[in-house]
């Protein structure tokens, strides 16, 4: 089976905005130094559904079948590979069906999570091994997102302290194995010293989830927002799931993400925020000699220059309402 990993990107925002309290990140990135990030892959790492949209936005849209693709974030930097999430355990392509439900609400109660295809064989098809990853992250502790971590045991792994401390304590999360290596964070967090790796401190969904601001010399800045929010009219309109760890600190986030996106397009005018979700998945590729293609049209897998687009990708469980989102917009060769 061809691996589904796609190239990620939108278009929004660059640096954080001065007014954010708390934010330790600078405005724009030193000029002096070079950003080391060229490539940003985004890998099938699970494909859910749900019974109840509304479990997501309250009071909106009740008893509406949701369905929403889960993604991974491989991201090469100079100074070697870095794994942003690792998605629904691996094991799960082994069970019947290739499904499992999961425990978000409740023993049993969903959703369902489903893994046709494996990490670790999207990885082998780009020619990247565990033990080539030098640095993995997590947004946070739900299965969706830290269930391959052990594929990784020698791998340093970047997580919020409280987020540390947090997981296992409930029964929709995985408890981080004490002998992994680990690098606990306290906040904003600038991984390489460069500005194209910055961990920004989101908690709201659980009490240490952080989002990760990618660097991209052509496309601009890439947000991978994890579960900041779930749907773009999530954000627009503020909708916080009642399982929430924290309502107002996930509208504070969420008030965050907005500082960024404000300050970059003043900055910059070219930004990007990458979701970890669209409903209508594309058909996308690996080739061997390391291309990244799509069914109908060329796309190459490393840092791409793209025509302003207007529309916005929030990490989330399913973007179905955009619909100014569009494959044949951005599936095109680089020149």
């Amino acid at each position: 089976m061809k691996a589904n990993v796609t190239l990620g990107f939108s278009v929004a925002v660059l640096a954080l905005a001065t007014a954010t309290p708390g934010v330790r990140i600078s405005a724009a990135p030193n000029p002096q130094v070079k950003p080391g990030v060229d490539r940003l892959y985004v890998i099938d790492c699970g494909d859910g559904s749900g019974p109840d949209e509304s479990r997501w936005t309250p009071g909106v849209n009740v008893g509406t079948p949701v369905g929403f693709p889960g993604h991974c974030y491989l991201i090469h930097h100079t100074e070697g590979w870095v794994l942003w999430d690792t998605g629904i355990d691996d094991a799960v392509a082994q069970l019947p069906n290739h499904e499992e439900v999961f425990h978000e609400w409740g023993p049993g109660t969903g959703p369902v999570w489903r893994k046709p295809i494996t990490l670790a064989a999207q990885l082998e098809e780009i020619h990247v091994k565990p033990s080539d990853i030098k640095l993995m992250a997590v947004s946070h502790s739900h299965p969706d997102h830290a269930g391959n971590i052990e594929m990784f045991p020698n791998t340093l792994m970047l997580v919020q302290r409280v987020e540390y401390e947090w997981a296992g304590s409930r029964q929709d999360t995985v408890a981080f194995n004490k002998q992994h290596p680990v690098k606990l964070v306290d906040g904003d967090y600038d991984i390489f010293g460069d500005g194209s790796l910055v961990l920004l401190s989101t908690p709201g969904h659980t009490p240490g989830h952080q989002s990760l601001l990618v660097r991209l010399p052509k496309t601009g800045a890439v947000i991978l927002s994890g579960d900041v929010v779930h749907f773009q009219t999530s954000f627009e309109h503020r909708y916080v799931p009642d399982n929430n760890w924290n309502k107002q600190a996930s509208l504070r986030s969420m008030d965050k993400i907005s500082a960024v996106m404000r300050r970059n397009m003043r900055s910059s005018g070219l930004t990007t925020i990458s979701t970890k979700a669209t409903r209508k998945r594309s058909c996308r590729r690996i080739t061997s000699d390391g291309q990244l293609a799509t069914c109908r049209k060329g796309l190459i897998g490393s840092d791409t220059s793209w025509s302003k687009l207007t529309y916005l990708l929030m990490a989330a469980k399913g973007l179905s309402r955009l619909s100014s989102f569009s494959e044949e917009s951005y599936a095109k060769q680089d020149s």
